[in-house]
């Protein structure tokens, strides 16, 4: 279709040129009708001025009464096809002003039909009228009365079709937004929603297609239609960020009423707000915890989790999904293994929507124990002291006294007993090996013990022979003799012989004394390979031997 004004080239559903904005005749097929109906009429009203004037009959003469009922109007059905409710619609108001024209012409009928030829066809039958000229007129005027309504009438369609066919020409976003909007203001959601989503097809940016979703919601909730196209609206306006809480809390709580809790799932550890997930708190499980943080250890650990009363835990140590790969979690996680675990955990209830995911990461480096503290420190004692080491909880202690490093071969230090510092200079080394066997720092303390001595040489070969005396029989002499001055068991003694002799001179028995240089004291001792050895006998059995 060209533009009569400037030729330009126009649509078939342009209501007005858009190069000069002449007006256009959007729906041909109106003309068609009109000018049909104006052929028609005019035709029937030749007729009629072409029958020659008569007399006025006589009483006895018969009027034969005009038979139009083989009159019929086609009329094209040219209503534009849009949906099939407006369709309805646009058909149903037709037919009633169809009807109202039928109605009102008593002599003839007009049939709505849709052919491909458009013609309209007045049959009259003139040849046997004879019709006095007073009737004449008032038929006349009759006939002119219903072209007039038939003119009316076709108008009405014509107007009606035309309103409807530019609503139809709406073709840009804003255009079927604002149609849709209309259609919501007046209830009528099954317009809106169509008119929507072709507004819908027309956005190009976020902004139009939050407006318009939005609007879709608002349609959907005023039909009542909460289906899963009612969801995909909401989960489009959420990805979009349309971050309203009502939003979501609808989402949820469709979710929730149809048992669609992996998707609830989704929804909830998608939301990052704190007051987005304080609106939804009924839907949202709390994440479990554990009783140790995440972060560096030097010793291996165990890990409790807890969550709230009536979830289930589900948990992995190979950074795979407890959602999907989970064990049930229902003792303590141990880590004794080097180098870094993960541990990740969800909480599901009892409906199975689950937490977030938590992630605690811990790395295990076994450094063995610092080196242990000794007590006292080392340095120069007078007196006996027994040294003091702080072991672990679960770790043991070894130690040595020839200068060489401590192993779990060296002795062992017993907490109950300490270690007893020895005489004289030495160099004290404690080993630490912790619960998990890992050897730990070794400790190095020199002590310098000198222990002043009570009784000299002289006076200890008095002290023997007095004691050597007392226990020999009668007739027995008893001489005694400087043997050497050694420390056995970390005491120090002098060692004195007691030679029994009898009358004669003859050597009868010998006993080897030992006088601890440090309180006195007189004990026996054998010598085995010349190692002397502290006998721990009395004297007095030491006598009844002799």
């Amino acid at each position: 279709m060209k533009c009569s004004k400037c030729g330009e080239e126009c649509k078939e559903n342009q209501a007005f040129c858009l190069k000069c904005g002449n007006p256009i005749q959007v729906v041909p097929d109106f003309n068609l009708i009109e000018a049909e109906l104006a052929s028609n009429i005019g035709e029937l009203m030749d007729s009629m001025d072409e029958e020659p004037e008569k007399e006025k009959p006589s009483d006895d003469i018969q009027v034969q009464e005009m038979d139009i009922s083989n009159m019929e109007l086609k009329l094209v059905d040219i209503s534009r096809k849009r949906t099939e409710n407006n369709d309805t619609d646009i058909a149903d108001g037709k037919t009633k002003i169809i009807g109202n024209i039928s109605h009102a012409i008593s002599n003839g009928d007009i049939v709505d039909k849709t052919d491909n030829e458009t013609e309209n066809k007045i049959e009259t039958d003139t040849k046997k009228m004879n019709v006095p000229q007073k009737k004449k007129s008032k038929k006349k005027t009759a006939l002119i009365i219903t072209a007039v309504v038939i003119v009316l009438a076709a108008a009405i369609v014509a107007f009606v079709l035309l309103a409807q066919s530019v609503k139809n020409t709406a073709t840009t976003y804003e255009e079927f937004y604002k149609n849709a909007k209309t259609a919501y203001d007046k209830l009528d959601t099954d317009a809106a929603l169509e008119d929507a989503n072709h507004a819908l097809d027309k956005a190009e940016t976020d902004a139009e297609k939050i407006e318009v979703r939005k609007l879709i919601y608002d349609i959907q909730l005023l039909a009542g239609k909460k289906n899963d196209e009612y969801a995909e609206n909401l989960e489009e306006l959420i990805s979009l960020g349309a971050v309203g809480k009502d939003y979501y809390l609808a989402l949820a709580k469709y979710y929730d009423e149809n048992a669609k809790y992996g998707k609830l799932t989704e929804l909830l550890r998608n939301i990052e707000s704190e007051d987005i997930l304080a609106a939804l708190s009924e839907y949202v499980v709390e994440e479990p915890k554990a009783d140790l943080e995440s972060g560096d250890y030097n010793e291996y650990i165990a890990v409790n989790l807890s969550a709230k009363e009536g979830y289930t835990i589900y948990y992995t140590t190979d950074s795979r999904s407890p959602s999907n790969y989970g064990d049930v979690y229902s003792s303590p996680i141990t880590i004794k293994e080097e180098g870094e675990k993960i541990i990740k955990a969800v909480a599901v209830n009892e409906k199975g929507v689950e937490s977030k995911i938590v992630t605690f990461t811990y790395n295990i480096k076994l450094t063995g124990s610092a080196a242990p503290k000794l007590s006292p420190a080392g340095g120069a004692y007078t007196d006996y002291t027994t040294i003091k080491v702080e072991v672990p909880e679960g770790g043991k202690a070894y130690y040595t006294w020839d200068e060489t490093n401590p192993t779990p071969q060296s002795a062992e230090y017993d907490p109950e007993k300490g270690i007893e510092m020895l005489r004289g200079i030495n160099i004290l080394k404690v080993l630490i090996v912790d619960k998990y066997g890992i050897e730990g720092e070794i400790a190095n303390e020199s002590y310098n013990l000198q222990i002043p001595r009570v009784i000299n040489a002289n006076e200890a070969i008095s002290l023997v022979q007095t004691e050597a005396e007392k226990t020999a029989t009668e007739g027995i002499t008893v001489t005694t003799s400087y043997e050497t001055l050694i420390v056995i068991d970390n005491q120090e003694y002098y060692i004195i012989v007691a030679s029994y002799n009898d009358e004669s001179g003859a050597a009868t028995a010998m006993t080897i004394y030992a006088v601890n240089t440090y309180d006195k004291t007189l004990e026996k001792a054998i010598d085995e390979e010349g190692q002397y050895i502290i006998e721990k006998e009395n004297t007095e059995n030491t006598e009844s031997n002799n």
